[in-house]
């Protein structure tokens, strides 16, 4: 996990912005309102708005400068490394998952994304935890009461994942296939 945590943040501000990067910087904005921030989204981009909200809050916080853009996406990047792990036991119950978090701390597309102020670490953080989850829903013996929270918090972090990218459509049209598949012939 260290190793990906110093792999992230090496270097985090080594290149400049390139143009989505500079534009998700405009949007996130912390002087304008949120109407103007909606505004400046729908004019560019039409992916929701989700991980700007998240860029907004972070920069009213602390300052409004470049160099702290790519803190946001670094941190969901960083943070994705141990729940990958997590989710990686609670699917296989042996040891592999120190190989999971290994792979994800030195992949290069994982490193890359975690650097640009784009929402991609956003939506695979959500991604892993909608499916951490998922996994508990669908596999252990659970009291009604714990299975009814993991459901709400599945709804929940599904919510969020399809506010973070329409792509993420997919896993949950996985998984409700998945379910039914399995409900329908087991």
């Amino acid at each position: 996990i260290l190793i990906g945590v110093f792999l992230r943040i090496y270097q985090l501000n080594f290149e400049s912005y390139w143009l989505d990067e500079m534009i998700s910087y405009w949007v996130a904005d912390p002087n304008i309102s949120l109407s103007d921030t909606l505004t400046r989204r729908n004019q560019i981009e039409q992916t929701p708005v989700l991980f700007d909200l998240f860029l907004k809050e972070y920069m009213k916080f602390f300052s409004y400068e470049p160099e702290f853009g790519r803190h946001v996406p670094a941190f969901f990047g960083i943070l994705s490394i141990p729940l990958l792990g997590f989710l990686s036991h609670q699917i296989s119950k042996s040891n592999s998952f120190i190989l999971t978090i290994f792979l994800a701390s030195i992949n290069v597309y994982l490193i890359s994304y975690s650097q640009e102020v784009r929402p991609y670490s956003l939506i695979f953080l959500l991604s892993i935890i909608n499916l951490i989850f998922y996994y508990k829903i669908i596999t252990e013996n659970l009291s009604i009461l714990k299975k009814f929270i993991f459901f709400n918090l599945f709804i929940f972090f599904s919510v969020l994942t399809l506010s973070s990218h329409p792509f993420t459509f997919i896993i949950l049209f996985s998984q409700i296939l998945n379910s039914a598949f399995f409900y329908l012939f087991f």
